[in-house]
């Protein structure tokens, strides 16, 4: 990590045990002055590694977020995230189909535990074109991100409160803006945020968006003891899924997080 001048920058290596290893930089550049713009830039690579126990990862990412005040007390924010697809073409498993129509993979059921495909391939997205003799072109290219799946906590500039681009597993393209408020006092923080997914491919087409409001209230200290203080975290949440037809997954899907945290 490296912090001076108005910039900030890391490079990080991850190495996940016989699943893939991550390559992660971030990088941020401050200016001074009434508007406060900042810049910043993200990128990543990720390869499948060892025994490749959920299969082939080939995915590179990148990101571009960029701020600024548009009045004292409010930030306009807006980021964008690209992961590019790929394709190979194998033949089919035993028992593996890929549909001339919705152009999804169908799997056989397991006898015990899961089964587990070649590759890394989308939750309702596009997942192969079907060929001759067998064979289908598989698309796949999105980010295996064990530490975060399921949870939408990845770092990607565009994640939201309930979906990101590596928590559905897709590549393709994100774009998110949000408006942030922060009082004079600092005690109160809140955001009204919207984002848009692209994880269209040469399959088909699939979007979705996602609404997010975030409030964050601190109430004063009080004395000299053991209190240090109490916050009041509200969240909801509002997503859209389109082709939910082809691709499953909920047309509306709403979301509130309530959260009050004591300091001591």
């Amino acid at each position: 990590g490296y912090s001076a001048h108005g910039f900030s920058g890391d490079v990080d290596y991850y190495a996940i045990s016989n699943i893939a290893t991550m390559l992660w930089v971030d990088a941020k550049y401050s200016a001074r002055g009434p508007l406060h713009p900042f810049l910043a830039f993200q990128a990543g690579d990720e390869n499948n590694a060892g025994q490749s126990v959920i299969g082939k990862i080939d995915s590179r990412m990148y990101g571009l977020q960029a701020g600024v005040n548009v009045m004292p007390a409010v930030q306009l924010v807006v980021g964008y995230d690209d992961l590019p697809w790929r394709a190979d073409t194998m033949t089919l498993p035993a028992g593996v189909h890929c549909s001339r129509t919705t152009h999804l993979l169908s799997l056989p059921t397991p006898v015990n535990g899961y089964y587990v495909f070649p590759y890394f391939v989308p939750n309702n997205a596009p997942q192969c074109i079907p060929g001759a003799g067998g064979t289908a072109r598989i698309l796949y290219g999105g980010w295996a991100s064990p530490y975060t799946d399921s949870y939408a906590t990845d770092p990607m500039f565009t994640t939201t409160l309930t979906q990101g681009l590596a928590d559905r597993h897709v590549a393709g393209n994100s774009l998110k803006y949000a408006l942030v408020f922060t009082s004079a006092d600092r005690r109160f923080v809140g955001q009204i945020s919207h984002a848009i997914y692209n994880a269209g491919n040469a399959g088909g087409n699939e979007q979705s968006e996602e609404t997010d409001i975030d409030a964050l209230y601190y109430l004063n200290h009080v004395g000299h003891g053991r209190y240090r203080g109490l916050l009041l975290h509200y969240r909801y949440g509002e997503r859209l899924f389109f082709e939910t037809n082809v691709y499953g997954g909920l047309p509306l899907f709403t979301y509130n997080r309530a959260q009050i945290e004591y300091d001591f």
